[in-house]
C-alpha cells in the first residue's frame, strides 16, 4: 500500500503499511496507545507510558555521545565525582593544587617557603634525610634544642662535611657584655663556643632555637642567621652568626650535632626558598 493516507480514525488491530504520512499539525496527530518497536532491529523505542525506553545507549540512539550535550548546568551534577584528569593538565596527587590556568602545579611550586624535611633524632643528632632544593636557597629553623652534657657547642654538618668552614659569631649576653668567636673550620657553629657564656647548658630550661639562612651557589656556600641559647649560667644570649664554605655542589643533607656528647631533644625543620 504505498503512499497510503489515512483520514483522522481510530486503527485497531495490526496496521501493514509502506509508509504512513502524518500531515497533521496537531500535539496528538498520532497518538499511539501502547508501546511503540521501530527498525528492522524491532528497537522498543517508546514504551507503554509513552516515555523513551532508557537507559539511553547506542540501542536507543544512533552515535551517542556526550560530546553532543552543550548545554548541561554544573548543578545538574548531583552525585559522583569528576576524574582529575577533567579538571586540568599534568598529574593530580596529594602533593599539587589545580592552578587557575587550568594546570596541576606542586604545592609551593609558585614561591614562597615549602616544606622539605624535618630532622629525626638519630644516634644523638638531628639528621635530616636527602634534601631537594627548588632553588639555590633554604631556610633551617630550630627550636627546643636540649643537649645531654653541660657547657657545649651546637653545630651544623652540611652534606657531611666537617673542614673548610669560615666564619663569624657574635655573642650578645643580658647583661649586655658582647664577645667574638674564634673561627672553627670543622663545621657550622650556631654559637660563639666560649666557654660558658657562649654554649647551652643542660639542666632545665637551658635549650636553643633559632633559624639561618642557607644559599649554594652549587660550589659556595653562605649562610646567616640568628640563635638563642640560654647558657650553663642560665643567662640567655644572642648569637649572630655568617660565613661560608667551598662546598661543591648543592646542599643535600644537614645535620645538627653538640661539640661533646648526645642531642636529647628539640625540632629541626628546612624550608625551600623558591623564587618562582
Amino acid at each position: 500500500m504505498p503512499n497510503s493516507q489515512f483520514p483522522e480514525n481510530n486503527v485497531t488491530g495490526t496496521l501493514t503499511a509502506e509508509k504512513v504520512a502524518v500531515t497533521s499539525s496537531d500535539a496528538d496527530a498520532l497518538d499511539v496507545t501502547g508501546g511503540l518497536t521501530i527498525g528492522s532491529g524491532d528497537v522498543a523505542l517508546v514504551g507503554t507510558d509513552g516515555k523513551i525506553s532508557g537507559p539511553l545507549s547506542t540501542t536507543i540512539i544512533d552515535d551517542l555521545s556526550g560530546a553532543n550535550l552543550t548545554t548541561i548546568n554544573a548543578s545538574a551534577l548531583s552525585s559522583g565525582t569528576v576524574a582529575t584528569a577533567r579538571l586540568g593538565s599534568g598529574t593530580a596527587s596529594s602533593s599539587t593544587f589545580l592552578r587557575g590556568d587550568g594546570a596541576w602545579e606542586a604545592a609551593g611550586g609558585g614561591g614562597g617557603f615549602p616544606f622539605l624535611d624535618k630532622a629525626s633524632l638519630t644516634s644523638g643528632e638531628l639528621q635530616t634525610g636527602t634534601i631537594s632544593l627548588a632553588a639555590s636557597g633554604c631556610l633551617v629553623v630550630f627550636q627546643n634544642v636540649e643537649v645531654a652534657t653541660d657547657n657545649v657547642s651546637l653545630h651544623l654538618i652540611i652534606n657531611g662535611t666537617t673542614s673548610g668552614y669560615e666564619q663569624v659569631a657574635r655573642l650578645s649576653r643580658i647583661d649586655g657584655n658582647v664577645g667574638y668567636g674564634a673561627n672553627p673550620t670543622t663545621a657550622l657553629y650556631l654559637d660563639a663556643d666560649i666557654a660558658t657564656h657562649g654554649r647551652v647548658g643542660n639542666a632545665t630550661g637551658e635549650q636553643a632555637s633559632g633559624h639561618l639562612y642557607l644559599t649554594c651557589d652549587g660550589t659556595y656556600l653562605n649562610w646567616h642567621g640568628l640563635v638563642y641559647e640560654q647558657n650553663p649560667n642560665a643567662d640567655p644570649t644572642i648569637t649572630q652568626v655568617a660565613g661560608f664554605l667551598n662546598l661543591g655542589g648543592a646542599v643535600t643533607s644537614i645535620t645538627m650535632a653538640a661539640s661533646s656528647g648526645d642531642i636529647d631533644g628539640g625540632e629541626m625543620m628546612v624550608y625551600d626558598i623558591a623564587e618562582s
